[in-house]
């Protein structure tokens, strides 16, 4: 297909999503979700980065957006955004191969998820104990970049 129709094609897919949403009894928070969800299917087709980043933002955002209602408070709209940034890098790590992914999403994502994880642990005291053991996760992050920079050699 053509990436010229990329932007017309994508456009045309959200519209008739929310109005869908409209005319369905689904609840307003799923609309960011689905617009994410349309920016994903088409960086599907078409492999344009700039339809991956929009994609898993919103995704990200309106998966927390929908599951806040339920019991949820801001720690998991964060929660959901920082799993949208770092799904940005897995998504372009899976198709493009870990050598060439980019890693920027990974800082935002991270940072969004410790801010995120911090507030649940306000909120769930059993959860802090465990939430303490993060820097490890940055320590495993930096042992895998060094293997991965050393396997691709000089």
């Amino acid at each position: 297909m053509d990436r010229r129709w990329a932007p017309g094609i994508v456009l045309i897919a959200i519209g008739l999503l929310l109005f869908a949403l409209q005319l369905s009894s689904v609840r307003g928070e799923y609309a960011v979700a689905v617009i994410g969800a349309a920016f994903l299917a088409a960086y599907a087709v078409w492999r344009i980065y700039g339809l991956l980043i929009p994609g898993g933002i919103l995704l990200g955002l309106g998966a927390g957006l929908a599951l806040e209602p339920r019991g949820g408070g801001a720690e998991l709209v964060l929660l959901g955004l920082g799993g949208g940034f770092t799904a940005i890098y897995v998504i372009d790590a899976l198709v493009r191969g870990s050598r060439e992914a980019r890693w920027w999403p990974l800082v935002p994502g991270s940072i969004l998820a410790v801010i995120g994880g911090g507030l649940a642990a306000q909120r769930m005291p059993e959860l802090a104990d465990l939430l303490r053991l993060w820097p490890l996760v940055l320590v495993a992050l930096g042992a895998w970049l060094l293997f991965v920079r050393t396997r691709r050699g000089p």
